[in-house]
């Protein structure tokens, strides 16, 4: 196997595990990469996450989009999103990206690549970005409780969750084609559907008013299958106290504060990504999905140790300890109860706080129960 198809391969294997909304900043991922290849690092050089990007075009490869794709560039934060091989993903595909000659030499479509360079900006009628900006704007009406992205391309809307395109719409000349559908809606809705090249649907519908109301039911349909299958995994995935037992859980953290504190001391980051005691075997962790981060280069001043939403920080300059959720993270955030929110770190996130205690006051049973107490609120809540 190649340096690609060992990353692809990894990145599948925790896709399987932890979905697909982890997102890394390039060192990070070369470093998380490099803790299962040493010979794949920053430092040598031999491998690049833009190269195994759907949204990023590097001419000098010549199989794209060949068959070791699995990250997807976030412009917002210049990180890379996890998603794994066979994704469907949907949007544009830059070659030169934040550079002065960008371009687009090409789109995917829930999964299907098309290249061929578009001019960035493609001037529509008036007729068609005015139907377009208005069932958009309606639907983003309907759906303002959901967190759900809703983007507008060229003559397209296209309505994601999770990461995941629900559907696309196309404003046509003079109707409206919805397409990416599954075959269970498919089967559901009371339009005529037509299976795509893809293996999903698509049909047409013609006043404005139709598609938004079609769009919307859709989206529901697709959002409550989506529930039954995260509460599904849950359930599979079982109670978290038997995952994670108390004596792991205090050996785990104890090293963790110890290593923090090392860190603090000569500003660097250094330690594993993976918590003592929580073996990381072909993309598996044996203990559930937990990580810890030190920081990136120099050390972080809140180093934490985090499952899924919830994170056990520890400050060491002042010795404190608490448990919280950064609430962007968190689309349910507003249905807990917290003790507060706080600012922290140099970008000011946002955590909401939900224990907290210090170095020297630490009772390990009760910070245990606490952490599975706020996890298990999160589980039965939903991640989504």
């Amino acid at each position: 196997m190649n340096n690609f198809e060992r990353v692809r391969d990894l990145v599948d294997a925790f896709v399987e595990i932890h979905g697909t909304n982890t997102e890394m900043n390039r060192g990070e991922f070369l470093e998380w990469v490099h803790e299962t290849y040493e010979n794949i690092s920053a430092a040598k050089n031999n491998l690049y996450p833009t190269d195994i990007s759907y949204n990023l075009f590097n001419a000098g490869l010549v199989d794209f989009p060949g068959p070791n794709l699995c990250l997807v560039y976030v412009e917002e934060r210049n990180t890379f999103r996890l998603v794994g091989t066979n994704y469907k993903y949907t949007g544009p595909i830059w070659q030169y990206k934040n550079k002065s000659n960008e371009r687009i030499v090409g789109n995917w479509v829930n999964g299907v690549c098309k290249m061929g360079e578009t001019e960035i900006g493609t001037s529509l009628s008036e007729e068609v970005l005015s139907r377009r900006e208005y069932v958009a704007s309606e639907i983003k009406a309907e759906l303002k409780a959901v967190p759900v992205s809703i983007k507008e391309e060229d003559n397209c809307i296209l309505i994601d969750f999770q990461g995941i395109l629900v559907c696309g719409i196309s404003v046509e000349e003079e109707n409206y084609k919805i397409y990416g559908a599954s075959s269970e809606w498919a089967e559901a809705t009371t339009y005529l559907c037509d299976e795509d090249a893809d293996d999903t649907w698509f049909y047409y519908v013609e006043t404005a008013e139709e598609v938004i109301g079609e769009s919307v039911r859709l989206f529901l349909f697709e959002a409550k299958k989506g529930h039954r299958k995260e509460t599904n995994a849950m359930n599979k995935a079982g109670n978290l106290r038997q995952i994670v037992t108390e004596d792991m859980f205090e050996t785990a953290y104890r090293k963790f504060m110890t290593q923090a504190e090392e860190n603090a001391r000569t500003k660097k980051s250094r330690g594993p990504r993976i918590p003592e005691g929580f073996e990381f075997t072909n993309g598996r962790i044996n203990g559930g999905n937990f990580t810890q981060h030190y920081g990136q280069g120099a050390a972080s001043k809140t180093p934490y140790i985090n499952w899924h939403v919830v994170s056990i920080y520890y400050v060491v300059d002042r010795a404190r300890i608490f448990i919280g959720i950064e609430v962007d993270r968190y689309p349910h955030i507003n249905k807990m109860k917290p003790l507060r929110r706080e600012a922290f770190g140099n970008r000011k996130t946002d955590i909401a706080i939900f224990y907290e205690t210090t170095k020297d006051k630490i009772d390990f049973n009760e910070l245990y129960n606490k952490f599975i107490s706020v996890s298990e609120e999160v589980m039965s809540i939903g991640l989504g």
